[in-house]
């Protein structure tokens, strides 16, 4: 998730694995529910500057 001239892309995915916890039988995912912390990025801005990040942080969380 980021902006380059003006435009958005999506560079963030959200894999799940049994390997994570070998412990689960049957894992299933209940609920997974994310945040995309972008409010320092402007869609308008189309300049680029190295002092400026074009990119937001992404968090999750799982319940199996």
């Amino acid at each position: 998730t980021h902006f380059y001239k003006g435009k958005g892309n999506v560079l963030d995915y959200i894999l799940a694995s049994k390997k994570f916890n070998p412990n689960q039988i049957k894992p299933t995912v209940k609920t997974l529910t994310y945040h995309n912390y972008d409010g320092h990025l402007d869609a308008k801005r189309t300049e680029e500057d190295i002092r400026y990040s074009d990119h937001s942080a992404i968090a999750i969380k799982v319940s199996l």
